[in-house]
């Protein structure tokens, strides 16, 4: 989705100068986490619980926004839901206390009280959040104890591994707010198959820690060499060693000439705008009036600098967006048709068929089956083998 080349500078600043040093070092404080209740965490990691009443244990609708997927609000006085993938989350700056749900294994007592376990976690540390744990999404601070004893601003380094690839985002905790960086989705099948084989290892009953550490050094070094990989389009150089903004540009297999003149800045507002689109595209609350107040404009003015840019309004754009997202997680994966429409922002599935057909003619699994016939088409008979030549 988003390939901005100052998200991916700013986040592999963090892998190459906390993540990798920290996974390298050899140490008996190291701590990687399984965030699992009933938690059965290292005696120096803190653990406390909170009884909560029945009233407040009671599973909400589908969130509708802070970027999940299937997500559904769980106990939303205490800020609280579950995602049906796997959360991996790197503290490298600060300590924060992490509250998680109970199952539905510790729910106790006669009227339906349950309990939160409170993990006081110190920087640095690793840890994983397992599927469908309740666990913060992000409107609260996660902090239990007094202002006055937190010392530094938190830094968080999120790992969310979902169908559609491995999401990134960096997470900042400062005077009781809360702020996300935009996601990054890297679509990499290595990068998919490392961080399922970490979770794995991290989950095994009896669990061997030079193999958790080798399983996460591994996903951490592919990271690194994903972030690093740069757009060859915006690297090309032709043989001259003119810019390759000067250079010839071939279009629909015409040569074209290099433009006589420079070409027009983008409008700044404009930019930052489609970025804020492409970096929340799958939220199902992004709106013109949500990109708008992003970049502090009205929507009314925001809409005539997209058709003055663009040639169509912000919902346009963000439709023909999630169309096209649509598209491409449907041609390249396996992910069912339900699941693609909540990838894609859509919300329910069937707005996802209907607005699918109007634009591309055909509905989602028509779409899928057709270009996949294209993609991998029948493969030819093999030619019956040669009669072995006669013995001389």
């Amino acid at each position: 989705m988003l390939t901005t080349p100052f998200l991916r500078r700013q986040m592999l600043e963090v892998v190459r100068e906390h993540l990798l040093p920290w996974a390298r070092a050899r140490g008996v404080g190291k701590r990687l986490l399984l965030l699992r209740p009933p938690l059965q965490l290292p005696p120096d990691v803190p653990v406390s619980e909170r009884i909560l009443p029945a009233a407040q244990m009671r599973r909400g609708r589908p969130a509708p926004g802070r970027g999940s997927f299937t997500s559904y609000a769980m106990w939303p006085e205490l800020g609280l839901h579950t995602i049906p993938f796997t959360w991996m989350g790197f503290l490298f700056a600060g300590e924060i206390d992490l509250r998680l749900g109970a199952t539905r294994s510790l729910v106790c007592g006669p009227s339906g009280e349950g309990k939160i376990q409170i993990a006081a976690l110190t920087a640095p540390a690793f840890f994983v959040i397992p599927p469908g744990v309740p666990h913060p999404d992000g409107s609260r601070v996660p902090w239990e104890r007094p202002r006055h004893l937190l010392r530094h601003p938190v830094r968080l380094f999120w790992l969310h591994v979902s169908p559609a690839g491995l999401r990134c985002h960096i997470a900042r905790i400062a005077h009781d707010v809360y702020q996300e960086d935009f996601f990054l989705l890297l679509d990499d099948e290595d990068l998919g198959l490392l961080a399922r084989l970490l979770i794995g290892e991290m989950e095994r009953p009896r669990r061997f820690d030079l193999v958790v550490e080798a399983a996460l050094l591994s996903l951490l070094l592919r990271l690194e060499d994903v972030l690093s990989e740069r757009d060859e389009t915006q690297d090309a150089v032709p043989n001259d060693g003119a810019p390759a903004e000067f250079a010839d540009i071939t279009l629909n297999g015409r040569l074209q000439p290099p433009p006589s003149e420079a070409p027009a800045l983008p409008n700044v507002t404009v930019e930052a705008a489609l970025r804020f689109i492409e970096a929340h595209l799958n939220w199902r609350t992004l709106t013109p009036e949500a990109v708008a107040a992003h970049v502090y404009i009205s929507a009314s003015h925001l809409n005539r600098l997209f058709k003055a840019e663009l040639g169509l309004t912000v919902k346009g754009h963000i439709q023909n967006s999630r169309i096209e997202l649509a598209k491409s997680l449907l041609q390249n994966s396996d992910i069912p048709v339900a699941e693609v429409g909540f990838l894609s922002g859509f919300f329910p599935p069937s707005h996802f068929t209907r607005a699918f057909s109007q634009a591309a003619g055909c509905a989602p699994k028509t779409f899928r089956n057709a270009n996949r016939k294209a993609r991998w088409p029948d493969a030819s008979p093999l030619p019956s083998p040669a009669p072995d030549a006669p013995a001389p």
